[in-house]
């Protein structure tokens, strides 16, 4: 992997060397800067916020290898393009589900005057959520583009 010199990075462009495989580790890299990166706007003062950015960590790299082995990884194509092709309406769908889920979650919890500022449990356990079904339901979508026919 190509961290610093851009004259070698053109290089494997100019040498059309470039291939699904070889991009996932900048891919997961580059994921991975800007899940962390989201942690850089506030102050992690709990242990159930610590345990969120070990899940987005986590998230981030096993549900892309998930992903990307559903693909028939190396064997796989146009990863990186099903990636954020499917991608947006797949997030958009979980985005509406978590937000379905949540509010009423976090209502309740408040009605009960149980704590729901920031790193709390109900954070994480909700995080869990959608990360198992947004990888799930983008695994389920990665899985129909190595089909033949059509499925919706």
């Amino acid at each position: 992997m190509i961290i610093w010199s851009t004259s070698k990075a053109v290089a494997l462009f100019k040498e059309d060397t470039i291939n699904d495989r070889l991009v996932l580790p900048y891919f997961i890299t580059y994921s991975l800067l800007v899940a962390l990166g989201t942690y850089m706007t506030y102050e992690v003062t709990t242990i159930w916020g610590w345990l969120e950015v070990g899940l987005d960590v986590i998230a981030v790299v096993f549900g892309t290898l998930y992903l990307y082995r559903l693909n028939n990884g190396a064997n796989g194509n146009q990863f990186l393009n099903k990636y954020f092709i499917i991608g947006l309406p797949v997030a958009l769908r979980a985005i509406l589900i978590f937000i379905v889920i949540a509010v009423p979650t976090y209502l309740i919890a408040q009605s009960l005057d149980i704590d729901t500022e920031s790193g709390n449990p109900i954070d994480f356990i909700l995080l869990l959520i959608f990360y198992i079904l947004f990888y799930w339901y983008f695994g389920l979508n990665i899985k129909k583009t190595l089909q033949n026919k059509v499925v919706d």
